[in-house]
Order: C-alpha cells, then sequence, then structure tokens
C-alpha cells in the first residue's frame, strides 16, 4: 500500500489531505516524504484538485530544495563553531517565553575561563577546541527542552524553562561535573574552567531583568575565584 511508504510522522497529514480531497477541497503545496528502496526518504511536494470520483495531481520530488531551506535555516540559528544556538535564536525564544505560562524560568550564564590567554599563547585553533569541549559539557549536562547558546566569544546561557532555583542549582553541578569529565578526556594543553551565574524568574518578571541577574552573578562567581577574563 503507498501509505507503507509515507514516513511516520508525516502519515496523518497525508490522511488529513487525503479527507480533504474526498470533501471535494483542493490541495496545493503539500509535501510529505517517501521511503525509497535504500531506506533514505525523498519530500515530495504535491498539487492535487478532486473532480467527482477522479483526482487529478502532479507530485515533484523537492528534496534538494528542502535540504537547503533546513540548511539555512539551521545556520540562522546555530553557532558555526559550537553547534549551539546563537544569540539571535536565544533572544526570539526569550522573547516567546516572556509571554508563555512556562515560568518559573532560571536562566544560567557562563563564562569559559582563561580563553583569552589560551589564544594569545597557544593559538585560536587551540582556543576554539576548547570552546567546543565546554561546548560538548553544557550539552551534555542539559534536557533536549532546554536552550543552551553561545552569546559571545566565551560566554554562554542556559534557559531553563518550568525550572526553580535549587533545580537550576544541581544543573549547575552537572556542568561543573561534565567539565571535570571532559578535562580528563578532551583537553590536551588546557584545562576549561567555567564561572556559572544563576537566576530565576517568577510569572510577571522579565527575562532580560533575569538574565542581568544571573550574569551580575557569573561575574561575582569571577571575582571570587580571583579570575579576570
Amino acid at each position: 500500500k503507498f501509505l507503507d511508504f509515507i514516513h511516520p510522522d508525516d502519515l496523518q497529514p497525508t490522511l488529513d489531505r487525503m479527507s480533504d480531497l474526498a470533501a471535494q477541497q483542493k490541495v496545493f503545496n503539500f509535501t510529505n516524504r517517501y521511503r525509497c528502496k535504500d531506506g533514505s526518504y525523498k519530500y515530495i511536494e504535491w498539487h492535487s484538485q478532486p473532480s467527482g470520483n477522479l483526482i487529478y495531481a502532479a507530485a515533484r520530488d523537492v528534496t534538494e530544495r528542502k535540504q537547503l531551506e533546513d540548511q539555512l535555516t539551521y545556520q540562522s540559528t546555530h553557532d558555526v563553531l559550537t553547534g549551539l544556538y546563537n544569540r539571535q535564536y536565544y533572544e526570539t525564544e526569550i522573547t516567546r517565553l516572556q509571554k508563555s505560562r512556562q515560568y518559573p524560568v532560571s536562566i544560567l550564564v557562563m563564562d569559559v575561563n582563561g580563553l583569552k590567554k589560551v589564544n594569545d599563547s597557544m593559538g585560536h585553533d587551540t582556543g576554539d577546541r576548547l570552546l567546543q569541549c565546554a561546548s560538548q559539557a553544557l550539552m551534555n549536562a542539559f534536557r533536549p527542552e532546554d536552550l543552551v547558546a553561545r552569546i559571545g566569544g566565551d560566554e554562554f546561557v542556559v534557559v531553563l524553562p518550568r525550572t526553580r532555583l535549587d533545580a537550576a542549582q544541581i544543573a549547575a553541578t552537572r556542568v561543573q561535573e561534565n567539565i571535570t569529565k571532559s578535562n580528563q578526556e578532551c583537553a590536551e594543553h588546557f584545562n576549561i574552567s567555567v564561572a556559572i551565574g544563576i537566576a530565576c524568574g517568577e510569572p510577571g518578571v522579565n527575562l532580560s531583568d533575569v538574565f542581568k541577574e544571573a550574569d551580575q552573578a557569573m561575574y561575582q562567581e569571577k571575582l571570587r575565584l580571583n579570575i579576570t577574563r
């Protein structure tokens, strides 16, 4: 059956469009995925028009276009070096969360210590490697629904929806544990170190203010550790 070849995620939308056609409604610009003989999937775009018991349909393979669109979308929302979300995506999500019901929202602001020293003494390639190792440690510490972004050269931010301060502090501990593990496994000529500031916002609180509070807490942590950069 042709339905057996449709990607599982596209099956219900396909059935819905079939219902539209059965109700004599046109279906234009509908795209679903069909499985090929080698197990891969192709994106097929449909233009269909019912006429009594008949359906006139034209379909075309738009896989290359869809892959290009996905690539452009990824590049516009992700940091090239680390694969984390970028500042633009972070700011968009903060605006969305501000209007959501996903409170409390905790924010962690992190700064990689000593990056300038590594860049100056060992070169930017080594500094990039340090950032990549730190980014991997961050990603492994959080849930898929959490937002982990690189917002500057050595600055990172994590946004935790529906997370209170105590849970955010536990998450920060996981980050430090992952950093320690990463230093044992992937650091070669450097040790990764991060300063972390945490703040939590309840409903009605401006998340920009929560970020500023976490950012200030991060700098206080740097002062406590006697770290300037």
